[in-house]
């Protein structure tokens, strides 16, 4: 198991409560505290870890406390130290996990190495409840996102009617640099960014950042008639 790329304390306490609670309980960890575990972003960090335990085991004796369980017959082939193999991961978000979260982790995990093509045959072989949403969200993910407040962004636009927008474009004018956006519309020359708490220490922060960096940054994009719509992403996607 990687060790998760993302430096981000809560990150790091969830992947060490998911792997004490599975070796706690004889459990496997699984969907978004495993994705943790392999070092891709979340959406949300899971306030509990979640793990898998066998569909015939009793849970009565287990006294299970602070965790979320599932039950299924894992293979031994789709666990690797007591975590769900990262295509089991992928497979269980995308599969269990609303389209945008399942998003933010196809994103993550090609990002962070995942095979494209092994993500396109997966999806290919999807079979029963979901995989509809794996076919789709295979179809949608980018490594070229850069985390995943980004690809939730990106999810919402993808439902807004005559919006397509890009990741992670460079924009120039005159040879000028002018930036790097999360999102852009080049029909509609829009650009969406979203940050979000992880990268700041507090909304405030951010709200800050857009009332004095954010308005340099709309004249150099309106020289190019470019319009910045920037947000917290919990302003975004609500509680």
């Amino acid at each position: 198991m990687e060790t998760p790329s993302q430096e981000y304390e809560p990150v790091r306490q969830a992947v060490e409560a998911a792997r004490q609670a599975g070796l706690a309980y004889g459990a496997v960890v699984c969907r978004t505290s495993a994705a943790l575990a392999w070092g891709w972003g979340v959406l949300r960090i899971p306030p509990e870890p979640h793990l898998t335990i066998p569909k015939n085991r009793r849970t009565a004796r287990l006294r299970l406390s602070g965790v979320v369980v599932r039950k299924a017959n894992l293979r031994e082939s789709e666990i690797d130290g007591g975590v769900t193999t990262p295509a089991r991961t992928l497979m269980d978000c995308l599969r269990y996990l609303p389209l945008i979260e399942g998003l933010c982790v196809a994103d993550s995990a090609l990002r962070e190495g995942f095979s494209r093509s092994r993500l396109d045959e997966l999806a290919a072989n999807a079979r029963g409840p979901g995989a509809m949403k794996i076919k789709l969200n295979a179809r949608l993910a980018t490594p070229e996102a850069a985390n995943p407040f980004e690809s939730a962004l990106r999810g919402i636009a993808l439902g807004v009617t005559g919006l397509a927008v890009t990741p992670q474009v460079p924009l120039r004018e005159k040879g000028l640099f002018l930036g790097r956006p999360d999102l852009v519309d080049r029909r509609l020359r829009i650009v969406l960014e979203a940050d979000s708490a992880q990268f700041h220490a507090t909304v405030a922060g951010i709200n800050r950042e857009h009332r004095t960096l954010r308005p340099a940054r709309r004249k150099r994009l309106a020289r190019t008639a470019l319009h910045l719509a920037a947000g917290a992403a919990p302003s975004a996607l609500g509680p």
